[in-house]
């Protein structure tokens, strides 16, 4: 466990500076009147009033959901997934970790062409597959397709997730195991009771960083 705290401690840092205090000076500011150019001028509640009938706040608000509810999930699934998978020893996993990793070093702009393509609905893979199974593919040009996909394209930039979760699992003794196989546990409850459990903090961690 120290080993994974001082594995953290980097996260930790950089999550309270980028975003900790930030954070703290916004929420200042929201009781403020500011320009970027005068002095800030508090005004109370004044901006959170105008905010509450703002049409464009809550649009963007639900598209932030979205967003979250599958991101997060998804990219925290995959990436604690390929961990356990590939905390082995063979030939294939060094190659295969790589691949895990690849899309966090893409390029933003290569990656969104990379989506664009996928997504396209007139000669994008997925259009052919839908239209092949006798599909509609319109879903990829409507609002809550548009919505999905956005998700979905940020979901798989999984590399720094995965690196920080394989660490994770670095950290647990062997000797742990050993004791859980000798009094018969199953790979899965092995995983719920043992593996999830003592990574819990550092999944804390990279779920409240995304």
């Amino acid at each position: 466990m120290r080993r994974a705290a001082s594995l953290a401690t980097p996260y930790v840092v950089g999550l309270t500076l980028l975003v900790g205090l930030p954070a703290v000076a916004a929420i200042a500011l929201a009781f403020t009147e500011f320009t970027g150019v005068s002095p800030p001028e508090f005004n109370g509640l004044a901006n959170f009033r105008r905010l509450m009938g703002d049409e464009a706040f809550w649009r963007s608000l639900g598209n932030s959901a979205v967003y979250v509810l599958i991101a997060v999930p998804v990219r925290l699934v995959v990436a604690i997934s390929l961990a356990l998978s590939l905390n082995r020893r063979a030939v294939a996993v060094g190659p295969a970790r790589a691949v895990a990793y690849l899309p966090s070093v893409i390029p933003d702009v290569a990656y969104a062409f990379l989506w664009l393509w996928l997504l396209n609905p007139l000669y994008g893979p997925l259009a052919l597959v839908a239209e092949s199974l006798g599909a509609s593919p319109g879903w990829l040009t409507d609002p809550w397709g548009a919505r999905v996909a956005i998700a979905l394209m940020g979901a798989f930039q999984i590399g720094e997730a995965f690196v920080v979760a394989l660490a994770a699992r670095h950290t647990i003794p062997r000797t742990i195991y050993e004791a859980a196989e000798v009094d018969g546990l199953s790979p899965v409850q092995i995983v719920r009771r043992i593996t999830l459990p003592i990574m819990a903090p550092v999944l804390a961690l990279l779920a409240l960083r995304d």
